[in-house]
């Protein structure tokens, strides 16, 4: 958008201000006359994202009668994992309980396999929009089962236990940032940096170092031309604190590791701080979040590339810990951080494994 038109459109729209194709849902939604209908193909986004939550609490008050959620290459001419589309007709009116009809399609392959199995007949949920309510941020989760939704009622959720917040934005990597190895290893200023990386349980990721000397200053105090600040300085009063970290850009599943008291974490990770600083929390929260139920559940709240810290504080979580829980997790962690140290490309490397 310009400059007008993002005015224009965060002035009157500010619940789909995000993108365009959310502000033609609020403006169609509104267009439709009582008891009308109105149909769309747009980007799935809107159906998940924390961004447009207010925009899906105004829609709970329309009924979606029918939706074709068609997710990536939905369309012969576009290719990519990026554009995941959906199709929907919604009425202008809400029935109590009404209970919707949903195609789910995201796990077909092309365009053609999404049209024949549309037209099989399977691949259908039967889903009520009072029931999306029952999850934090209120996704469209038509494809959730009644028990799968006793649990975001019945259990505390993450963000009860700990703190999660993404990470700083430094504002210049190349300047800020290098890998370990890049460094003098006598060099006082640079420190252990959570950036993300490749799916990895556990432990491990443990790549670069950031300059934080004098507690940040330069970055803290990183201005452009015009003297506005560049950087983006979140989660920093937990600096150097123990936790659990994790990738926020995810190719399909998350994966959670144990982050240690010496690090500091940056935007391309979500990082997990326990409220009462227990290592037992940490190890049994990690050995929830890394099985696979957490990884139904998450998929259910965003199943897009990118995993918000909103996301994580929403997920349903028991903290009536096992002690043969903590054990398995205390064994994966440290055999997962042998891996990791087995090669040289690990800072803590001492000795090749075959040898």
């Amino acid at each position: 958008m310009g400059a007008t038109l993002s005015k224009y459109v965060k002035d009157n729209y500010p619940d789909s201000k995000s993108d365009l194709f959310a502000v033609f849902i609020e403006k169609c939604s509104v267009l439709a006359k009582d008891y009308g209908y109105m149909a769309m193909i747009t980007q799935h986004a809107w159906m998940f994202l924390s961004s447009y939550e207010k925009l899906r609490i105004k829609l709970r008050q329309r009924d979606t009668i029918n939706m074709a959620h068609l997710g990536v290459r939905a369309f012969a001419e576009i290719g990519g994992e990026v554009v995941q589309s959906t199709a929907f007709v919604m009425w202008n009116c809400h029935i109590s309980d009404y209970k919707g009809s949903y195609v789910r399609l995201v796990d077909i392959g092309d365009a053609d396999s999404k049209e024949s199995e549309f037209l099989s007949g399977n691949h259908r949920y039967a889903a009520s929009t009072d029931n999306f309510a029952k999850i934090l941020g209120s996704p469209v989760a038509y494809w959730a089962n009644n028990s799968l939704f006793k649990c975001f009622i019945n259990f505390m959720n993450i963000g009860d236990y700990f703190h999660v917040r993404n990470g700083i934005t430094t504002g210049d990597n190349s300047l800020f940032l290098r890998l370990w190895y890049e460094i003098s290893p006598n060099a006082e200023k640079w420190y252990a940096l959570n950036k993300g990386g490749a799916f990895r349980k556990w432990s491990g990721n443990r790549d670069y170092v950031i300059d934080w000397k004098n507690n940040g200053h330069r970055i803290k105090n990183f201005t452009d031309s015009n003297g506005r600040l560049r950087s983006t300085l979140r989660g920093i009063d937990f600096n150097f604190t123990a936790g659990i970290t994790m990738s926020r850009v995810t190719s399909g599943e998350a994966s959670f590791r144990k982050m240690y008291g010496d690090s500091i974490s940056e935007s391309a990770t979500n990082a997990l701080y326990p409220m009462n600083k227990s290592e037992t929390n940490i190890s049994y929260a990690m050995g929830m979040l890394n099985s696979k139920p957490i990884a139904f559940m998450l998929n259910l709240m965003n199943p897009t590339l990118n995993i918000v810290p909103e996301d994580i504080r929403g997920l349903p979580i028991s903290l009536q810990h096992s002690e043969l829980v903590i054990e398995i997790v205390d064994t994966n962690i440290v055999m997962s951080r042998s891996d990791w140290d087995s090669f040289e490309t690990s800072w803590d490397f001492r000795r090749h494994p075959l040898v």
